[in-house]
């Protein structure tokens, strides 16, 4: 988002906020810091989180998706 640019933010309680960006800092960080790849993991975790959502969201209003208990169940089994 651009400098003095509104944009809406929720938390995990569902509360909205409005929110004003004011101020944009950008710092370089160092590609031995230890802390870079804790993070890499993570965004790149939620990215792929986002992706199959969308995808699965996307795929349940275009289709009846029925989904049988069993079957997941014996899946989960199988990779114990």
């Amino acid at each position: 988002m651009p400098k003095n640019s509104f944009v809406m933010v929720s938390n995990r309680s569902n509360n909205i906020f409005l929110a004003k960006i004011n101020q944009i800092n950008y710092e370089n960080l160092k590609s031995t810091n230890e802390n870079i790849q804790e993070y890499l993991a993570k965004t790149n975790i939620n990215l792929i989180d986002d992706i199959y959502s969308s995808y699965d969201t996307s795929l349940n209003t275009k289709y009846e998706v029925k989904i049988f208990n069993n079957n997941i169940d014996r899946i989960k089994d199988y990779f114990k």
